[in-house]
Order: structure tokens, then sequence, then C-alpha cells
């Protein structure tokens, strides 16, 4: 743990939950967990409002930053409105 944090660095995370490659490098960071886990909520159609206050951000834009769209996560947004067919 790292003694100025009041929880461990994500590196030690990392390591003790064996997410490490041949090198004994983590292989997965907890900055990396948490983009997935903002990405995959918005994708699934969880609200920014929710996923912010999930992930304990203060501002909506940190929260953006977190949940990575890609064009076709657009793209099916908009297939999503209605249309008067």
């Amino acid at each position: 743990m790292n003694p100025l944090r009041s929880r461990p660095a994500p590196r030690q995370v990392a390591a003790d939950v064996d997410l490490v490659d041949d090198n004994g490098r983590p292989a997965l960071s907890a900055h990396t967990l948490r983009h997935t886990f903002g990405t995959y909520l918005t994708r699934s159609g969880v609200d920014v409002v929710t996923v912010a206050q999930l992930m304990g951000h203060k501002r909506l834009e940190t929260t953006r930053r977190y949940t990575l769209r890609t064009q076709a996560d657009m793209e099916a947004a908009v297939a999503r409105l209605p249309t008067d067919e």
C-alpha cells in the first residue's frame, strides 16, 4: 500500500489479483478496468448521471472521459430514434 494514499496503488492491486504478464508487469491496470466499467455501463444504456454516481465522479466531464464512445455507438444511438414508418 502506498503510504500517501488511503487505498492500494493500482499496480499493486493488479499484481495481487494475478493480472500480470510473463515479465511480472501488470497486464491490466485499475485505470483500464475503470474505463471498461464506464464504457460498458453506457453501452448498456445506463444514463451518464448514474454512471457518474457509480464511478464516484462529481463532474460529468470526468465521466465522459471514462466512457469511450465509438462511431458505431453513435450510429446505434441515432438508429434507436423513432421514425415515421
